[in-house]
């Protein structure tokens, strides 16, 4: 479930894991570094961490399922570690292959965008836009 008004935004600060309570689970993990790209990763499926919070004050908490898969896929990135690092090497070079791909057809869909916001800018300046 995600983020509402309703519900409180966890800030964690300085976070570490200080105990495993259960046995470990599989499953499949995306990436917003990796777009559409998943990776088969085994973590702990239900963690203790003790963190920060805004105000300095050391707590912990208790994180289960996939919260617990989130924090620790979240604490990978503090320690400058991706889910493609979890990957075998013929998966890893499957998704550099269709990054690369993704990438160039990002970049052209990025410069046609270009050129019509350029296009637009052009026509507002003219005062095209206005007839």
């Amino acid at each position: 479930k995600g983020i509402t008004d309703e519900q409180e935004t966890m800030v964690s600060i300085n976070p570490e894991i200080i105990s495993c309570l259960a046995t470990k689970t599989k499953s499949q993990e995306g990436c917003l570094s990796f777009p559409k790209q998943r990776v088969m990763i085994e973590r702990e499926a239900s963690i203790v961490i003790k963190a920060q919070d805004l105000s300095g004050e050391w707590r912990e908490q208790t994180a289960t399922g996939s919260f617990a898969i989130a924090v620790q896929h979240e604490m990978d990135h503090l320690e400058g570690k991706l889910i493609v690092d979890y990957a075998s090497p013929f998966v890893r070079e499957n998704i550099n292959r269709r990054m690369k791909k993704f990438n160039k057809e990002f970049g052209d869909q990025q410069k046609l965008i270009t050129k019509l916001q350029n296009k637009i800018e052009s026509m507002r300046k003219t005062n095209e836009l206005d007839k």
